[in-house]
């Protein structure tokens, strides 16, 4: 029996459904506290193309930004779930470029999701059209999902960003008074920003309040899975290096998580599953 997320018979039922809902929140402060925020870290958001609170070193930008999540939510969003909080939040920035930088993935993971479900909460700073770098998702794409995500874990998704998108992607019109709630498990992605102007919005993490934070990350040629975590961890922690607190942990394997068959069939791809044969590969690398 699912747990239930949403006060809301019909919230509930259309999250389960789809892996996300699109939430009218109605508040145009939230538009400008995330505009207020940008401008005062402007500096922090050195990459061409896709920035994100987690790829700072500076603990007191992600403070920050956690607090204005943690407000956010208890304003707008916290009576509409039961037992959730706020434990992770993120700007995200995409500046003006023609590079898809975001393909197709999962969140990392958070939480047991054998037991719940972790859910984030996306807003953006300004109306998303089609050239602002908009928000799409697969939907029900929970369903068939990899129990290990995390920093250097390669999704078995990747390869299949092009097909997922032209086939299943749906783009989300989101408007600076909307916000998506979405499973982490939700397969989704964004485009390129083609405007002048970054696209600012915020990712809020959350979890129920009852589940332990965990976090995998791959090490060389192990992945180590974090056990016993607090939203402390993520202050120090950035994107991508090997956490330096001690926190418990342990080793996993490292094995194929979903199969090509499995995602193809699931999704019912028009790509073929056979492996290319040596040739093929000739042919490609070489454009014959």
């Amino acid at each position: 029996m699912k747990r239930k997320v949403f006060k809301s018979k019909t919230l509930n039922n259309e999250f389960y459904k789809s892996g996300y809902i699109v939430f009218d929140h109605n508040q145009t402060s939230i538009s400008e506290r995330l505009s207020q925020l940008y401008t005062k870290y402007s500096h922090e958001n050195v990459n061409k193309g896709f920035n994100t609170t987690h790829f700072s070193h500076n603990s007191n930008y992600k403070r920050e930004v956690l607090q204005l999540a943690k407000d956010i939510f208890k304003e707008s969003f916290s009576e509409q779930l039961i037992e959730y909080e706020v434990f992770f939040a993120n700007l995200m920035i995409k500046t003006p470029n023609n590079k898809d930088l975001l393909p197709v993935h999962a969140d990392w993971v958070y939480v047991d999701e054998d037991k719940y479900s972790a859910i984030s909460i996306w807003i953006p700073a300004d109306d998303i059209t089609d050239q602002n770098g908009p928000f799409g998702i697969i939907p029900n794409s929970c369903q068939l999902y990899e129990p290990i995500r995390g920093p250097e874990i390669v999704s078995s998704f990747r390869k299949f960003d092009k097909v997922l998108k032209d086939e299943k992607g749906v783009l989300l019109p989101i408007t600076r008074k909307q916000a998506v709630l979405y499973d982490l498990r939700l397969l989704h992605y964004s485009l390129p920003n083609r405007t002048s102007t970054p696209r600012i919005a915020i990712n809020i993490t959350l979890k129920h309040r009852n589940s332990e934070i965990i976090h995998y990350s791959k090490q060389g040629n192990k992945i180590h899975k974090f056990n016993h975590l607090n939203e402390e961890f993520f202050h120090n922690y950035h994107a991508h290096q090997i956490p330096k607190d001690k926190v418990p942990s342990e080793v996993i394997p490292i094995t194929p998580q979903i199969s090509d068959k499995e995602i193809i069939e699931h999704f019912q791809l028009s790509v073929s599953s056979k492996s290319p044969s040596l040739w093929e590969k000739i042919t490609h690398i070489f454009k014959l």
